[in-house]
């Protein structure tokens, strides 16, 4: 453990923020995680590395250090008394490294980097053309700024460029990755179009069939719909054939491709399955692929034995993943939007657990370990529960509660949507039922009274839009994706063409 260097008495004004990776985890007892804090200092008797620059946690503790590539530019800069670095951990941490976003802080002598210089130089002449691009950022679209950092960055990275020349397009670079005005707009309208959807609700009977009860969700009003003939659910897209998804290239297990063929937007649902292609997925959440277009999708492998074809090159629609299953990725990915990254991958190691734990406690194998194969072993149990939840005509969401205690909340725009998939999410919550059911003859199973059960949706709902929130772009660019997780719940909204597509709520 180290004394970490004071701030206090030293004089700065914030330049900025540069985005970089803390490597050497793996020589750590303590490494850091998404969201913790950490200080940066030199080590220049590093015997591995004479520009080495020591990530440091609020502890005191040595973490690991500045990759080498930024360290190198870093360390003159340090060792002239210009500047202070404080980051944050931001997702994406594995055993090796963790992506860091640091703010920098200049001091009184730093200062001077900001500052245009008359100097007779190249070095100083281009340094005065990338202060000037980060300078007036702000008058361009992110288009051009984006064609203008390809045309410099190859200049910037050569070893004759001064340090203070790549800190400044370094910053310039972080501030690209900033949402600007006219997005900082839409997210936040983006917001309150969830928060206005999910406002105008009301609610229905609350039916049960054993462990499992159902809260319809309606609307107060009749919405006007914004746009002409709105989405197709994916599920239908795709038994209809306008909706083809398919291995991207050789197969990428945590990526499909989806290509839609129709006419009308292609709405997938998170958690809803794919079988065939070279295994089984489910989505990781919830996205548009319009008419006419093709996009990546993320995904995550529910059958952890298979990587090859067997017979179908295109999947086909597969009911849907637990609502457990649902939870935990919606929950995974609002923890990495929520530290800074654009990432919609699942933990796959903590997916494949949660088949394996479906396996052990319903009693059920199958050789490859897939999640279908072992539904289909307990069918006759799901479709007793299904078959005695019809479909409440008229319904736009659907609150399950199992065993008294809310689980899922799935709510759409209009009523056709939900009735694709009211089956498959009905079977998603009922093998929850099921699981839960084995050694628990004993509990009780009413249905809560529907006051208590309206109460518990709305908090749910209110809460999810009241905390710390995230709008980000959706993975297919289709829209604003809206994500919040707690230890109560996690939740994400879909927005599309100014509307709300679908939210989902898990209980934790």
């Amino acid at each position: 453990m180290r004394k970490r260097t004071s701030e206090k008495g030293t004089e700065t004004v914030r330049g900025g923020k540069i985005l970089g990776k803390i490597v050497g985890l793996q020589y750590y007892s303590r490494p850091p995680k998404p969201g913790d804090e950490v200080f940066f200092e030199r080590e220049p008797r590093n015997e591995y590395d004479r520009n080495a620059v020591a990530a440091v946690s609020v502890s005191g503790r040595v973490v690991g250090h500045i990759e080498r590539g930024m360290a190198v530019w870093l360390a003159p800069l340090f060792d002239s008394g210009k500047l202070l670095l404080k980051g944050k951990v931001l997702a994406d941490v594995d055993e090796w490294n963790a992506p860091v976003a640091i703010d920098v802080f200049l001091t009184k002598k730093g200062k001077s980097l900001l500052k245009r210089s008359s100097a007779d130089s190249p070095e100083k002449i281009v340094h005065n053309h990338v202060l000037e691009l980060f300078d007036k950022s702000s008058r361009y679209s992110k288009e051009t700024l984006e064609e203008a950092a390809r045309v410099f960055e190859p200049m910037v990275a050569g070893r004759s460029v001064a340090p203070e020349t790549k800190l400044v397009f370094s910053m310039f670079m972080a501030r690209l990755d900033e949402p600007d005005a006219k997005e900082r707009g839409t997210s936040e309208k983006a917001l309150l179009a969830v928060k206005e959807f999910t406002s105008n609700l009301t609610f229905g009977t609350l039916t049960s069939s054993g462990p499992v009860a159902v809260l319809p969700v309606f609307p107060k009003a009749k919405r006007r719909r914004r746009r002409e003939g709105g989405w197709i659910s994916g599920k239908r897209a795709m038994e209809e054939g306008s909706l083809v998804i398919e291995e991207i290239d050789g197969g990428v297990v945590s990526k499909l491709k989806a290509r839609n063929l129709g006419s009308k937007p292609a709405l997938l649902i998170g958690g809803e399955g794919v079988k065939g292609a070279k295994q089984d997925r489910i989505i990781n959440i919830t996205m548009v692929v319009k008419a006419a277009a093709e996009i990546e999708v993320p995904v995550s492998c529910v059958e952890r034995g298979r990587w090859r074809y067997s017979g179908e090159q295109v999947a086909k629609s597969q009911g849907f993943a637990s609502a457990k299953i649902r939870r935990d990725v919606t929950g995974d990915i609002a923890e990495n939007l929520k530290h800074g990254s654009r990432s919609f991958a699942s933990d796959q190691d903590m997916v494949w657990h949660n088949v394996a734990e479906i396996s052990a406690r319903s009693g059920t194998e199958s050789e490859t370990e897939s999640l279908h194969e072992m539904c289909e072993v307990m069918r006759g149990d799901l479709e007793h529960v299904r078959s005695k939840l019809p479909f409440p005509k008229g319904a736009v969401g659907v609150a399950f509660f199992v065993m008294g205690k809310l689980v899922s909340i799935d709510i759409f725009p209009d009523t056709g949507i939900l009735k694709d998939y009211w089956d498959d999410i009905v079977e998603s919550v009922a093998m929850e039922a099921v699981l839960a059911e084995e050694g628990a003859e004993n509990n009780k199973k009413r249905a809560p009274r529907k006051d208590v059960a309206v109460k518990r949706v709305s908090k749910i709902i209110k809460s999810s839009l009241s905390c710390d929130v995230k709008v980000d772009k959706s993975p297919s660019n289709e829209g604003w994706l809206v994500t919040a997780a707690d230890d109560e719940f996690k939740a994400s909204a879909l927005v599309h063409n100014e509307e709300c597509a679908h939210f989902a709520g898990f209980v934790a």
